[in-house]
């Protein structure tokens, strides 16, 4: 064994691995120390809030880039204006960061994922002002799916979707990942050549089929000057974050309902 030679004569092997530790103790709590001091030079409340509503558009784009949307169409501040709040008050917001949860990262993310929410609901809304064909028999029913098959995009809902999936001319395709939590219509696949897409807001026994051709709206998210509480000495104070812009075409559509009686063989 290696001799250990002390300076001073009255400590012991013991003694020394402690002072060691003890030291490493003291260089860790420095370094943490240090780490925050950086930590709140670099990003002061401002910056964060920008940083988080950036974080939040990058959120909203990935969102409606799973919807049939065009990104051609221009969108500008002169377009219609949709505002979405959380309802939430900035005293609620501070009671969250008592528990290390940034609030306004987690606010910034909701009102951006209820914003997707919105332009999908507008898409359906504009499709839906088209009068419904009724297929009531087993034969329309083919030649509806026949038909379905040529045109470019389908709207429908869970239970018809599914439906869709048992046919011949359904082609499975690569589905990116469906955060159930967003609550926007997702694509399941190909009837032939239409892309189907599901909205989870219609209802089960909701059996309208939304069939096009071309994508008629497109949306921007643009962050406000800074987050503002609306109401906030009402019972329903909300915060907002950003303002949303939407464009939305005429569209050549069709809309079929699936008789109920045709439905629950299908289901």
């Amino acid at each position: 064994m290696q001799q250990v030679y002390f300076k001073n004569k009255n400590m012991t092997e013991q003694e020394l691995a402690k002072l060691k530790f003890e030291k490493e103790n003291l260089e860790k709590k420095l370094n943490a120390i240090n780490q925050s001091i950086s930590d709140a030079v670099v990003e002061t409340e401002d910056d964060m809030m920008k940083r988080l509503q950036f974080e939040g558009i990058l959120k909203f784009n990935y969102l409606i880039d799973m919807l049939p949307i065009d990104e051609n169409i221009e969108v500008d501040e002169t377009c219609q204006a949709f505002r979405v709040g959380s309802s939430i008050s900035r005293e609620q917001l501070n009671s969250i960061s008592e528990f290390g949860i940034n609030p306004y990262e987690q606010l910034t993310s909701v009102i951006s994922n209820e914003f997707a929410q919105s332009a999908a609901k507008c898409i359906t809304k504009k499709l839906a002002e088209q009068p419904p064909f009724i297929i009531d028999t087993v034969d329309d029913y083919k030649n509806i799916l026949k038909y379905c098959s040529t045109r470019k995009y389908i709207i429908t809902n869970a239970a018809i979707g599914s439906a869709l999936q048992d046919t011949l001319e359904y082609v499975s395709v690569e589905i990116k990942t469906i955060n159930n939590a967003s609550g926007l219509m997702y694509n399941v696949g190909k009837l032939k050549d239409a892309e189907i897409y599901v909205d989870p807001y219609m209802r089960w026994d909701d059996t309208r089929i939304y069939v096009f051709d071309e994508p008629f709206a497109n949306f921007y998210l643009k962050p406000l000057d800074k987050i503002i509480t609306v109401s906030e000495n009402t019972f329903a104070p909300r915060i907002e974050a950003y303002i949303m812009y939407g464009k939305i075409n005429d569209v050549k559509s069709e809309t079929f309902v699936i008789s109920n009686d045709i439905a629950s063989k299908l289901i």
